[in-house]
């Protein structure tokens, strides 16, 4: 992936690198299908609720192996979860690689992330 991009001179073009100084290293923008030169691409991750749940969004890209993508939830920013029990994933686009992973709505605020392994 790294080898097919012309990156410009200079640009820090390692795994933890940020070649367009946005904020996610590279691998973070390979794994969620991003462009690791351009600062405003769009990841597609949203969240949503409806019916009493909560919809979480995101793209990830299904032909990197080695690394794999856990949603996580908190509800005080300090202790994680993995929400792969008792909660829902599904691919809306192959094509897009954009996935949904659904999760009930507790009454504490929840706040929801992705953890790169």
């Amino acid at each position: 992936w790294a080898a097919s991009i012309a990156w410009p001179i200079g640009a820090d073009a390692t795994p933890l690198g940020d070649a367009d100084h946005d904020g996610l290293k590279n691998i973070e923008e390979l794994l969620y299908n991003a462009n690791p030169l351009l600062a405003d691409s769009r990841l597609g991750t949203t969240a949503t609720i409806g019916s009493g749940t909560w919809h979480f969004d995101y793209r990830l890209r299904h032909t990197v192996s080695g690394y794999s993508v856990v949603p996580q939830s908190s509800t005080n920013l300090t202790q994680w979860t993995d929400l792969a029990a008792g909660s829902v994933i599904d691919t809306l686009s192959p094509t897009t690689d954009l996935r949904r992973i659904s999760v009930g709505i507790s009454a504490q605020p929840t706040f929801f992330r992705l953890d790169i392994r």
